[in-house]
């Protein structure tokens, strides 16, 4: 077992967390915490891994609780609020501890969007941008999150920078030609958006709200 292993090799933090999250899996969430709790007291050498492996832990324990909750309960909304607050912090002080990690300025855009703190969301997407595997992403939150500042010519330069190194029709192209296809809209460009939706619709109908876009703009019966 991986636990009797561990006793033979008491300085492996990777396996304390492995095991730890084996039980966060079976919602034993007191036995994960207590390896967390032993692995952050133990490690003296920062560890990133770790940090985000415990964050996820918290995350899950959250949702868990949430779950337990009745729906739309004011108990529920309380934890789930509590829940996004903890996580952003946490989120912060791990880039405070690793600056230089762009992963993590990433997740942190995505959960100051989320929380519609668009303008600290901007500076660490563009940060994140840096790094190759959170480019275009980055580019597409950068996008929106001008969008929510009104900033539509500075939201239409970050996508259409994003769509010239998509080759491929997947969900991040869709996703980033419908954002295209908005932003387009409100500069009063409707051509451009009419068509930018319709290439989604080409090929993939069921896109968000695609299909009501493009067929409204045709007449009855057409």
């Amino acid at each position: 077992m991986m636990e009797e292993r561990l006793q033979d090799e008491p300085e492996n933090y990777k396996l304390g967390v492995d095991i730890a999250k084996l039980y966060v899996e079976m919602k034993d969430f007191e036995r994960a915490f207590e390896y967390y709790e032993w692995v952050r007291e133990e490690n003296k050498v920062p560890d990133s891994n770790i940090d985000k492996a415990f964050a996820d832990a918290c995350e899950a324990r959250f949702n868990h609780r949430i779950e337990q909750l009745p729906s739309g309960s004011e108990e529920r909304e309380a934890l789930a609020k509590e829940r996004d607050e903890f996580l952003l912090q946490n989120c912060r002080d791990r880039v405070d501890r690793y600056p230089t990690m762009p992963e993590i300025r990433y997740e942190l855009g995505e959960r100051l969007f989320h929380a519609g703190e668009a303008n600290e969301a901007i500076q660490a997407f563009q940060r994140a941008q840096n790094s190759p595997k959170h480019k275009l992403e980055s580019l597409n939150y950068l996008g929106q999150c001008f969008m929510r500042r009104g900033l539509h010519d500075m939201a239409l330069s970050q996508f259409e920078k994003a769509l010239t190194e998509k080759g491929v029709f997947d969900e991040q192209k869709k996703e980033l030609v419908y954002n295209l296809g908005n932003v387009c809209s409100e500069l009063g460009r409707h051509e451009d958006a009419a068509a930018h939706f319709k290439s989604i619709y080409e090929v993939d109908i069921g896109f968000r709200d695609v299909a009501e876009k493009v067929e409204g703009g045709y007449p009855a019966g057409g």
